[in-house]
């Protein structure tokens, strides 16, 4: 026992262990689960800490946790990086790493480090959960003892201290054993390399955790450099409250692009394309039959709902107006799309209006953006004309039609892509056809890009339309698709008009 100092000693009469006895130690059933504990990291922490949404219940670890714990106490890399959605317990796993660190490595320094105040302090209380709730918890200072214990610091009695800091320039000066930088993705390079690296130089660990937020910045090049880095890439599969019925709802939420990085922590290229040309490939050939040419003829099916997606053009764009239905498949049919170039408004809109009357639509959505409500009430004018009735979608109380935001562009082509990459749409081939408009929407399809940038905030901003190609059929196509799900349908026989 003599190689034991006064706070181990009292540490384990803490836990019920006769120190004074020392014969008994290696039968002594605490002690010998203590010793395991120290020897496996992932054994102590579902031994003495709780379960953070009930504190009734021990803690339970999913297998990648336990890989990323075994890794930062035996592992021989400085630097473990790990990629993980939000809420699949990324600063959990950290948190009990920081935890038990303090526990058993007595002057140990840590530095946790956020984009803000909120985000490190919210890792500090995680920390602190574990602790106050284990066996250990009265490593914790009492009040009025000297040693800090709130939103911003945490010190134990063994002299552990761990601080958390909002990543800004007046970090300066501290030495840490371990860095934590959470969300590694959203903070400046300038400031992880200046800033918070420099206070661990000295360190044995450090731990790079975030979400991914494009091909760019310190984070993704972390993830790049495995000679030094141990990097874990953690995506929906590995997680085990991960069910198909869950996955697949949070990927109709989310679609398909945006579900790379949410759900599966993949890094998604500055510049990528929303479709891909095996997507459009497919498009072109719906159970085996391939059509070439626009329903012109067109027969219609009783209870059908025709829908129309007009694009208006500006300056130098054009209008693109595309009619389509839904069949009894499920599947998105195009049946017919033309485009006008340069024409004054009034011609615009009486075009419109013709096509409404011939394919019978029901069912418009206007881009409404820009155009003011004269333009969409010269619309119902000329409708009530000719004698046609319809119902004009609408996503604003303000005016009739889609008026395009950041975030209302952004759900609407989730919709397009989903569709795409679900397979559900049908368009007529081109044949190579430089005449063709389906020819015309596969080059917008194709080249229409969109690019993830880190502008340090907590949610990365997504720019769309980043290609040289305009994108006129392509938002026509989004904004008939968009009809298509708000519309009802009822399937009959066929009958020919």
């Amino acid at each position: 026992m003599s190689v034991l100092n006064g706070v181990e000693q009292s540490l384990l009469r803490e836990v019920g262990i006769d120190v004074d006895n020392p014969d008994e130690l290696l039968t002594n059933e605490k002690f010998r689960r203590i010793v395991l504990a120290a020897l496996d990291w992932v054994h102590f922490a579902e031994s003495y800490f709780k379960n953070p949404r009930n504190v009734d219940e021990p803690l339970v670890l999913e297998e990648w946790q336990k890989r990323v714990i075994k890794f930062t106490q035996y592992g021989d890399k400085k630097y473990l990086v790990l990629i993980c959605p939000r809420g699949f317990g990324k600063s959990i796993v950290t948190a009990i790493i920081t935890a038990i660190i303090m526990i058993f490595m007595p002057s140990v320094k840590i530095g946790l480090y956020a984009m803000g105040q909120n985000q490190s302090t919210d890792l500090l209380d995680k920390t602190r959960f574990f602790l106050e709730t284990s066996d250990f918890n009265h490593l914790l200072p009492p009040r009025g003892g000297g040693l800090a214990n709130n939103k911003e610091r945490i010190q134990l009695l063994n002299g552990s201290d761990t601080r958390a800091y909002p990543c800004t320039e007046a970090i300066r000066g501290r030495h840490n054993d371990v860095v934590v930088i959470d969300e590694m993705s959203r903070i400046p390079d300038r400031l992880i390399n200046e800033t918070i690296r420099p206070t661990g130089r000295r360190a044995f660990k450090e731990i790079g955790l975030s979400t991914p937020a494009g091909m760019t910045g310190e984070f993704w090049r972390s993830t790049t450099k495995t000679d030094i880095n141990e990097v874990f890439r953690i995506g929906a599969l590995e997680v085990s409250w991960m069910t198909p019925e869950i996955l697949a709802a949070e990927e109709r939420r989310l679609g398909p692009f945006a579900a790379k990085q949410e759900l599966y922590a993949e890094f998604i290229p500055t510049g990528d394309t929303l479709i891909n040309m095996e997507w459009v490939t497919k498009s072109y050939e719906i159970h085996g039959y391939r059509r070439t040419k626009w329903d012109t003829g067109y027969v219609q099916e009783a209870g059908r709902r025709m829908v129309m997606g007009a694009d208006f053009g500006r300056d130098r764009d054009r209008s693109v107006f595309t009619i389509g239905h839904r069949n009894q498949y499920g599947v998105y049919m195009i049946d017919y799309m033309e485009s006008m170039m340069k024409a004054p408004y009034p011609v615009i809109i009486a075009r419109l209006v013709h096509l409404c009357k011939k394919f019978n639509v029901k069912i418009l959505v206007p881009d409404a953006t820009g155009l003011g409500e004269p333009i969409i009430d010269m619309i119902n004018v000329e409708l009530s004309k000719v004698g046609h009735s319809l119902r004009m979608v609408s996503n604003t109380k303000k005016r009739e039609g889609f008026v395009f935001s950041h975030s209302s562009k952004l759900d609407l082509l989730n919709d397009m892509v989903s569709v795409y990459a679900d397979g559900l749409i049908s368009v007529p081939f081109h044949g190579n056809d430089e005449e063709h408009e389906s020819l015309g929407l596969e080059r917008e399809l194709i080249s229409f890009q969109f690019e993830i940038k880190n502008t340090g905030s907590a949610k990365p901003s997504i720019r769309f339309g980043t290609q040289s190609e305009h994108d006129d059929r392509l938002i026509s196509v989004a904004l008939l698709i968009n009809g298509l799900l708000k519309a009802r349908f009822a399937y009959h026989k066929m009958k020919t008009r």
